[in-house]
């Protein structure tokens, strides 16, 4: 993982200078976190609820604010970077392909409205709790092809991640989770992170399991049955220094 925008401050000392509280959670928007068919996590919605506060246009991050925020952070073939509101109609063609939903909430794809409520629940998140989910492009080709972050389950730090159909069977959703674990564990200093999906979603599991992520059992999440895996701080750095 390569990181090509340091942080300028840390994030307690950005969030306190905007009168923000410190809390984990999830977003109000998109909820929870199951898989798409190679995917460790996406995004559940609920279309009915509300927008959360701040998501209005009036409030968008300036490119220094969103630079403190989050780094940007390359991997061998992808930039993770933050989303932007230009980046609704690509993300709707992802979030529309009922093959990538098939394992995501109720399984059926998003609407464009849908997609733009998602959206900006993304882009809020980050502004409201530090963390969140970054835009996945191809370095070579600069298009959006998914989302790959961190979030919390149940106050539980979560790896979470979706690629569009194209990009599957190529090894990236293990590239871009692993550079989400390497920010959890070795920026963040999160003891414990976890992935879900659907039961039947097994090459889901076999990402987490390439993770080095282990199987820790089934859970009921939002109303889904999911399995879950896991990986703490202590087996992340053994399995890396192992690894070297």
């Amino acid at each position: 993982m390569k990181r090509v925008s340091a942080i300028c401050t840390t994030f307690e000392d950005e969030a306190r200078g905007r009168g923000h509280r410190l809390i984990a959670g999830v977003d109000e928007v998109g909820r929870g976190a199951l898989a798409g068919p190679v995917v460790a996590a996406a995004v559940i919605l609920d279309p009915e609820a509300p927008l959360p506060e701040g998501l209005d246009d009036s409030k968008k991050l300036t490119a220094r604010q969103r630079e403190r925020i989050a780094p940007e952070i390359e991997t061998a073939r992808t930039r993770l970077r933050l989303f932007t509101p230009g980046d609704l109609e690509d993300l709707h063609a992802i979030f529309g392909d009922p093959d990538v939903v098939r394992h995501m909430g109720p399984g059926q794809p998003l609407s464009h409205a849908e997609t733009e409520v998602a959206l900006k629940s993304i882009i809020a998140h980050w502004e409201q709790h530090g963390i969140g989910r970054w835009a996945v492009v191809e370095r070579e080709a600069g298009k959006l092809i998914g989302f790959a972050g961190i979030r919390f389950l149940e106050g539980t730090p979560e790896v979470v991640y979706l690629l569009a159909k194209k990009c599957w069977g190529r090894g990236l959703a293990t590239e871009i989770a692993s550079a989400c674990l390497e920010y959890g564990f070795r920026e963040r200093l999160y003891e414990r992170i976890v992935a879900v999906t659907k039961p039947a979603n097994v090459a889901s599991q076999r990402v987490m399991r390439k993770l080095g992520m282990k199987y820790e059992g089934e859970a009921r999440y939002y109303g889904y049955d999911v399995v879950q895996y896991g990986l703490s701080r202590d087996e992340y750095e053994k399995q890396t220094t192992k690894g070297k």
